[in-house]
């Protein structure tokens, strides 16, 4: 179970993934690319984030995020889905890979392997002390929406 991410990476140097994903039945796509992060958005400000993901506030809309690293194609952008779809991941080529969650267990990929997602009966609550405001909190801790300026 993951609260921030997981993550699918190639093992080595210059180790380039072939991915295929679907939702539920329907194919989302394939690519190349160094590797793919699956994001809730408790992680969105998190790795995706660094990796080109957008942001997407944790109390108000469940939803994974699907941020490719390093495609080889301009045409793979993020996607972000609803957390009640079933997302699938085959590794169709590219070696020995790894899946990573929470940046803490890590267990291997293979070839054929495929990797199902979908959200936890488990329920985490989070702390939410009177005056939160998310936004708020982005535009302090990362200078989101922050004009610059010369001084």
């Amino acid at each position: 179970t993951a609260l921030n991410d997981m993550v699918i990476h190639g093992v080595g140097v210059s180790r380039v993934l072939h991915l295929r994903m679907s939702i539920g039945d329907t194919l989302l796509g394939e690519y190349l690319a160094d590797g793919l992060i699956v994001s809730t958005p408790t992680g969105s400000t998190a790795y995706s984030l660094a990796a080109g993901g957008p942001i997407i506030n944790p109390v108000t809309l469940e939803s994974f995020i699907l941020t490719p690293l390093c495609p080889h194609s301009l045409s793979v952008r993020p996607v972000v889905i609803s957390s009640l779809e079933t997302l699938t991941i085959e590794l169709i080529e590219g070696g020995d890979s790894m899946m990573t969650i929470d940046g803490q267990e890590a267990c291997r990929v293979r070839e054929g392997d495929r990797i199902k997602i979908g959200k936890s009966g488990k329920v985490t609550r989070l702390i939410v002390t009177d005056g939160y405001d998310f936004y708020d909190l982005l535009r302090r801790k990362l200078k989101w929406g922050g004009v610059l300026r010369k001084r």
